[in-house]
């Protein structure tokens, strides 16, 4: 069978969020259209329509899915309730994060992000830091979590909470660590739910992505309920910021990087510097991904839409 340009689209839309059990309404295919040009919604609507009375998706409840996948609607509803539990916890994490040093801003990211929580996920942050102090940023974060027993461990995730990212706000575009394709990448950094926000780096987090309205035209720069975020306003840090704010903070720095690299394991060093972007460990860039899935993804992507349009 042949499909227009714009049912393609769809299709590679709808397979991706399929991945992860996701139905999606008229207004979400439309927002997360891959490589959108321009289409308006009245076009997307009665196209999602054609491609329903072909059967080649199916709408029930107000969603557009895969034949045969009925069941992920109960699944996303169910998944809903259980963020909304898990955004309160997030908030309780940001609320005592905001008052360490160098903490800029603090984004929901992974499935919690797009409300898509399983019970027994854990809560994913990514973290935009002060220039040059990164490593500073990171060793108060994971440490303090690390004593109140909030990280997740090999036989407890559940609501524990996940540093795997950190970025510093001296260079905050994340272009050079994207595959080529890479559609996974695009919609996480897309789907980052910004909860708290110290000095306006939201926007200049989206003004230095803007390499992904390419694949997401339509994604605009996520606004957060008010009621998911937090207040930058009194923070416990402030003097112990202002003394690592001076040369001796350049010392500590250097000091928490090395011990951190000292102390983290091998296999996370030795995976930073291989030629892929799983793990990275600069002074602008943190990413701990040792089980990165971008590359799965983006196969179990192209099989599955292969299927549908050969």
């Amino acid at each position: 069978m042949t499909y227009s340009v714009l049912e393609q689209k769809i299709l590679k839309t709808v397979c991706y969020f399929d991945l992860f059990n996701f139905p999606l309404t008229n207004w979400e295919v439309y927002r997360n259209l891959y490589t959108a040009k321009g289409e308006s919604t009245k076009e997307i609507i009665a196209a999602l329509k054609n491609l329903a009375t072909l059967k080649t998706l199916t709408f029930d409840q107000g969603f557009y899915f895969l034949p045969g996948r009925a069941e992920i609607i109960k699944s996303r509803k169910e998944h809903y309730l259980l963020a909304q539990a898990k955004m309160r916890i997030a908030l309780n994490y940001a609320r005592i994060l905001k008052h360490l040093p160098f903490v800029q801003t603090v984004f929901v990211c992974n499935s919690l992000s797009y409300q898509n929580s399983r019970p027994e996920s854990d809560i994913d942050f990514a973290i935009i830091s002060h220039k040059n102090r990164l490593w500073t940023c990171r060793f108060f974060c994971a440490g303090l979590m690390a004593l109140l027993r909030r990280r997740p461990t090999s036989n407890t995730q559940k609501n524990r909470l996940c540093l795997s990212f950190f970025v510093s706000e001296s260079d905050p575009c994340l272009q050079k660590i994207a595959y080529s394709n890479d559609i996974h990448f695009v919609y996480w950094l897309k789907q980052f739910l910004p909860i708290y926000d110290r000095n306006n780096l939201v926007q200049k987090f989206a003004d230095a992505n803007t390499w992904l309205n390419e694949f997401l035209p339509n994604y605009s720069t996520t606004v957060t309920n008010s009621r998911w975020t937090i207040k930058s306003n009194f923070r416990l840090s402030f003097l112990l910021e202002k003394l690592l704010s001076t040369r001796l903070g350049d010392y500590f720095e250097h000091w928490v990087k090395r011990t951190q690299l000292k102390i983290m394991p091998s296999k996370l060093v030795e995976l930073s510097q291989t030629s892929n972007t799983d793990v990275i460990l600069t002074d602008t860039l943190l990413k701990f991904h040792d089980k990165d899935t971008r590359q799965e993804i983006q196969k179990q992507w192209t099989e599955n839409y292969n299927k549908i349009i050969c």
